[in-house]
């Protein structure tokens, strides 16, 4: 499993919470509810736990997430953000007038497709296109993750912020690196050090990539 993998789950009892001071479910009331909605859960970038995945549940509110851990042999299904971008559910997403990163996703694919790139939404807008759950809104930014197996051209770093560039919503891309993810756009400023998100917590550095060329 990888950081930002939607896991389908069969509800409420298939989570962990470990070292909670919850009371009795030792879980957010909201939080059942939110599953029943869509049995949907996101890997986040954390260690695993005594070989459990962890995982965060996301409620209808922005404040609405809980992180808990899940055993692996209760996934019914997993989703990657390819997979939603090869599946393309945006053009017949009734929401599409409304949600304006679902327009910007029909906008770029042309453009995205004929660059050797792995590409897929995460965040509220891939939420909604895994689970049909209403979760994105007018104002949602498009969170984007690209995977960046090796050192990613300048070059085309800059060509995809022109890409991106007069969106009429905030696109927010990460890199996701052998090390971790770093912002697109923090690395196409040529900004040093940059900021690493990984799962033992962000760290700043400056090659992304340094394992391959050790």
């Amino acid at each position: 499993m990888r950081a930002h993998d939607l896991l389908r789950i069969s509800g409420v009892a298939d989570l962990v919470y470990v070292g909670s001071e919850l009371p009795e479910k030792r879980f957010p009331l909201w939080v059942e509810r939110s599953l029943q909605e869509a049995p949907f859960v996101v890997v986040r970038r954390a260690d695993l736990f005594d070989g459990m995945i962890p995982v965060g549940v996301r409620g209808s509110l922005r404040q609405q997430r809980s992180a808990a851990y899940l055993a692996p042999e209760s996934i019914r299904n997993r989703i990657t953000p390819e997979q939603l971008a090869k599946k393309r559910g945006w053009p017949g997403n009734a929401r599409i007038e409304e949600i304006p990163g679902l327009k910007v996703l029909a906008r770029i694919e042309e453009k995205l497709a004929n660059l050797p790139l792995a590409y897929g939404p995460t965040g509220s807008i891939g939420f909604e296109l895994a689970s049909a759950r209403p979760t994105s809104t007018s104002t949602s930014d498009l969170d984007l993750l690209i995977r960046a197996p090796e050192r990613l051209a300048m070059r085309l770093a800059q060509e995809l912020i022109t890409i991106f560039s007069g969106s009429p919503c905030r696109v927010d891309v990460q890199l996701e690196t052998p090390r971790g993810a770093v912002s697109l756009a923090e690395y196409a400023s040529g900004q040093m050090p940059l900021l690493l998100r990984q799962a033992g917590g962000p760290v700043l550095i400056s090659d992304p990539w340094e394992l391959l060329t050790e």
